[in-house]
């Protein structure tokens, strides 16, 4: 399973993410919301620990997403989305969709990413 592990340990690491992925246990992670479950199963149990909407669009969203880094500054870009996005769920904060996505715009870890010039058509 993993490299340089030896059998016995490659087993235990290979149990513990069974365990940590089986449908119990991302259920409890999903109710402590304080994290999205892996399992799209454990979708109710995230969204029934609010009675926020935002949580259904958020489960939603990233239902659609990937996950493999396609860009050199991915875990920058990462760490930003997460940081604006996290606001969007935030019961003590009333903030839309549309001010989150014009404040990721003009994050300083964005625009390295995604230089204005470079999203011109025909430019590389």
């Amino acid at each position: 399973m993993a490299q340089g592990l030896d059998d016995a340990r490659g087993y235990v690491a290979s149990e513990f993410i069974r365990w940590v992925l089986s449908q119990p246990v991302q259920d409890r992670i999903a109710r402590s919301g304080r994290a999205l479950p892996a399992r799209t199963q454990s979708i109710p149990a995230f969204e029934g620990t609010s009675n926020d909407p935002r949580r259904r669009i958020l489960a939603d969203a990233l239902s659609n997403g990937r996950l493999q880094p396609l860009l050199p500054r991915f875990g920058e870009v990462d760490r930003a989305i997460n940081r604006h996005f996290l606001r969007l769920i935030d019961p003590e904060r009333e903030i839309g969709v549309r001010a989150i996505l014009d404040q990721l715009k003009n994050d300083p870890s964005i625009r390295r990413a995604f230089p204005p010039d470079a999203t011109k058509v025909g430019k590389r």
